[in-house]
Parts: C-alpha cells; structure tokens; sequence
C-alpha cells in the first residue's frame, strides 16, 4: 500500500497564504490558499522533515540551474557586444 494517496494537484506559488496547525505532538495540518480554494495537507513528523529535506535538495538544485542559466546569459551577452 502506498502512504500517500491523492487525485489531484496543486501549483503554489509565493502569493499564496500559507499556514499550519500542530495538531498532536505527532501531526501538523498545512493549509495552502484561503476559503473555498484552500487545501490541506497533514503530516506526521516524519514526513514533515522528510519534505524539508526533500525541499532543500529542491531549492539547492533550482539555485545551481539559475546559477547555470545566468552564467549562460551573460556568456551570450559578452558574445553579441
């Protein structure tokens, strides 16, 4: 059995609210949007540091791809001056 089930998918971006809500000393609700367009997600304490550490590899990686992108850029710049 698989510990994740869900039959739809979500896009954030930085303007949405975001929040969460300790719910026992092993669980926390995330809720992401507000009122009728608002989702939740609940974890248990293993899954919530297993998707930091998840999301910190995420965010190392996308830094390195603008890093590589902007370096790309400026190369093309440098060549059409």
């Amino acid at each position: 059995m698989c510990a994740f089930a869900i039959s739809t998918w979500a896009d954030l971006s930085e303007d949405c609210p975001q929040r969460f809500t300790v719910t026992g000393s092993n669980h926390a609700t995330f809720v992401f949007g507000e009122g009728k367009c608002a989702g939740e997600l609940v974890f248990d304490h293993s899954a919530i540091h297993a998707l930091v550490m998840l999301g910190t590899e995420a965010v190392a990686e996308m830094d390195a791809q603008y890093e590589r992108e902007e370096a790309e850029r400026i190369a093309r710049e440098h060549r059409s001056a």
